[in-house]
C-alpha cells in the first residue's frame, strides 16, 4: 500500500480505440482489460473515443471527468459510434475524440476540476485538470497540436501556464500527449521551471519541482496487447510513473487553490 505521499501517475493516448496491425472489431473490452490490470492512482486519456470514457472508468473503479477535443462535423455521435464499433478503422483519427482524467479511489476525493481551451484550429485541443483532496496536488491532461512542433511547444506553454494559475503557488503534474521528442520536453520544462520526471518518445510527464519520481526506476512503459494478443493496442505506449510529494507538500491538506498554509502570503 502506497503513503499519502505517493501517486502513481499513468498517460495514454487511445489511437482512437484502435490496434496495430489493424483489428477490425470493437476493442472497448480489450481497453478496459488493459487500464484495469495496470497499477495506477490517476491515468489521463487522450484520442479517447467519447462512448469509451465511462466503461473504461467504470471497469477501472475510477471517478472520470472529461473534455471534448475533436468532433467529426456532418455524422451524429451516435452515428459514430455505431461505424467504430463495427470498424475502428473506418473512422480513424477522423472520428471524435475527448481527453479524460480517471482517478482511483487510492487518490482521494476531487476536490475542483477546470478546463481550458488551447487552440480551436485546426483541431480543437484542450487541458484539463483535478485537485485531489487528498494530496493538494493539481493533475493536469493534454493533447497537444502535432505539427509542426513548435506549435505543440506553444501549445505545451499555454497548457503551463494554465497550471500555474490553478495551483495558484502549489505543486502541479502535467502529463499527457504531448507531442514533442524528450529533448524539447526537458527544454521547455526547464525554461518554465518544471521537472522532466518521465516519458516515451511524445509522452511525458512533468511536474513542479516540490514533486519527485520515485527512486527505484519506477517509470514504465509498454504496449498492451489485444485479449487475444493479435495486435498491439494504439500507437502509443501506456506510460506510467510512481511519484512521490516532497517535504514541503507531503501529508499537508488542502487549501484554498492547492497553496498550502505555511506558504501562503510568501512572495
Amino acid at each position: 500500500m502506497r503513503g499519502v505521499s505517493e501517486l502513481r501517475v499513468a498517460t495514454w493516448n487511445l489511437f482512437h480505440g484502435r490496434a496495430q496491425p489493424p483489428v477490425r472489431a470493437d476493442l472497448l473490452p480489450d481497453y478496459a482489460a488493459a487500464l484495469a490490470a495496470t497499477d495506477w492512482d490517476v491515468c489521463g486519456l487522450q484520442e479517447c473515443p467519447p462512448w469509451f470514457a465511462r466503461p473504461l472508468a467504470d471497469a477501472c473503479g475510477a471517478s472520470l471527468r472529461v473534455t471534448r477535443t475533436s468532433l467529426m462535423r456532418g455524422m451524429l455521435p451516435v452515428v459514430q459510434r455505431c461505424l467504430s464499433a463495427a470498424d475502428p478503422e473506418r473512422l480513424g483519427v477522423k472520428g471524435a475524440a475527448v481527453n479524460a482524467l480517471l482517478v482511483r479511489p487510492a487518490a482521494g476525493r476531487i476536490a475542483d476540476g477546470r478546463a481550458a481551451t488551447l487552440r480551436r484550429a485546426p483541431q480543437r485541443r484542450s487541458v484539463q485538470a483535478i485537485r485531489l483532496e487528498l494530496h493538494g496536488l493539481w493533475l493536469g491532461n493534454v493533447h497537444t497540436h502535432n505539427k509542426p512542433e513548435a506549435e505543440a511547444v506553444r501549445d505545451l506553454e499555454r497548457a503551463i501556464e494554465r497550471m500555474r494559475r490553478w495551483a495558484d503557488g502549489g505543486p502541479f503534474v502535467l502529463l499527457g500527449d504531448l507531442n514533442v521528442q524528450p529533448d524539447s520536453a526537458r527544454a521547455v520544462a526547464a525554461a518554465t521551471g518544471l521537472e522532466w520526471l518521465a516519458g516515451d518518445r511524445v509522452d511525458h510527464v512533468l511536474a513542479t519541482p516540490g514533486v519527485i519520481l520515485t527512486p527505484g526506476g519506477s517509470r514504465s512503459a509498454r504496449r498492451p496487447k489485444t485479449l487475444d494478443g493479435a495486435a498491439a493496442l494504439s500507437d502509443h505506449r501506456l506510460l506510467t510513473a510512481n511519484l512521490t510529494l516532497g517535504l514541503r507538500w507531503a501529508g499537508l491538506p488542502s487549501t484554498h487553490g492547492g497553496k498550502p498554509a505555511h506558504a501562503r502570503g510568501r512572495r
